[in-house]
């Protein structure tokens, strides 16, 4: 709803723009949720028109100054935009730009000249550890509904494969393979193919659900729900269930985070999560090894004989 409104604030100038702009990003952005397309690149041509920018003539100076607004920006809760949101917005001011390149409306893409925020390498607090998590699919494992029996087979996916909630969403019946263990991830991040992996119980419990989807006659999507449905449906549940349990609350994508730390803590080869988490760059995968230096340096604290809190040492 939001959408629309902010879309019927356009001019028709800036509309045709825009919607020109989609037609040419669609097919670039399968399976990667292409709402949240409509969404970044209708912000940037409401800053432009706002401030009397025209797309034709936008310089380094406007993307610099669309970069501080953007910096400049607060949360719901008053706090200041994380970096990762500073660097997807201007992204999508990169592609639109791209566009207007491609098109003949500009020379020169300004913001190929505008440098990103540099994002903290820290892991998200989304995750749980070894013990939570089994404590967590457990609880999902008393289904007793249609909605509940998919959040089931949806968690032991997620934590099986590390795949994300938008590529989930996106997957076919036909890109399930059960005998080889695999599932093929078509249009996945940066619009690529990729295989991922399921473990014995998740690929159990995805046979399972393939005879339940047979039976009522459901033979083509995996999940009958779009992907920001998904996403909310599996994230209301998560939510309740962890709060029931007592445990930190996650959301869909804790069950990726999660599993590139136990996968470590367990001493997987780190180049192999690389594969299971389908990252292109090691260095993305580098991250998890922070957790285990926490840890590291916990064991260190609590057991050296000349801890800090032994008693006296000077």
């Amino acid at each position: 709803m939001l959408y629309k409104l902010m879309k019927n604030e356009l001019s028709k100038e800036y509309l045709d723009l825009y919607e020109a702009y989609l037609k040419w990003q669609k097919p670039r952005s399968k399976g990667q949720g292409f709402t949240t397309v409509k969404n970044r690149s209708l912000i940037f041509l409401k800053y432009l028109e706002e401030n009397n920018i025209n797309p034709s003539f936008i310089s380094i100076q406007d993307a610099l100054e669309y970069k501080a607004y953007i910096a400049g920006e607060l949360t719901k809760e008053g706090m200041p935009i994380k970096a990762g949101t500073c660097c997807t917005r201007l992204k999508t001011a990169r592609s639109f730009c791209n566009f207007l390149v491609l098109t003949g409306e500009i020379d020169n893409n300004p913001f190929l000249a505008i440098n990103y925020p540099r994002i903290p390498e820290k892991i998200s607090r989304n995750v749980l550890n070894i013990e939570e998590m089994a404590v967590l699919l457990k609880h999902f494992r008393n289904f007793i509904s249609k909605e509940a029996y998919r959040t089931h087979v949806l968690a032991e996916l997620l934590y099986s494969t590390g795949m994300r909630i938008s590529e989930a969403a996106s997957l076919q019946v036909e890109d399930i393979n059960i005998k080889r263990k695999v599932v093929t991830i078509r249009h996945g991040k940066g619009d690529k193919d990729r295989i991922a992996f399921l473990t014995g119980y998740a690929a159990s419990v995805l046979a399972h659900y393939l005879k339940y989807l047979k039976m009522h006659g459901k033979s083509k999507k995996l999940f009958d729900l779009s992907f920001s449905g998904l996403q909310e449906s599996i994230n209301n549940e998560l939510e309740k269930a962890c709060k029931k349990l007592e445990i930190p609350v996650i959301t869909s994508h804790g069950f990726r985070h999660s599993l590139g730390t136990h996968l470590l803590k367990k001493g997987c080869d780190i180049r192999h999560i690389q594969v299971i988490l389908g990252h292109e760059k090691l260095a993305s995968t580098q991250i998890y090894t922070h957790v285990a230096k926490d840890e590291v340096k916990e064991s260190l604290d609590n057991h050296h004989p000349r801890k800090w809190k032994q008693e006296g040492l000077v």
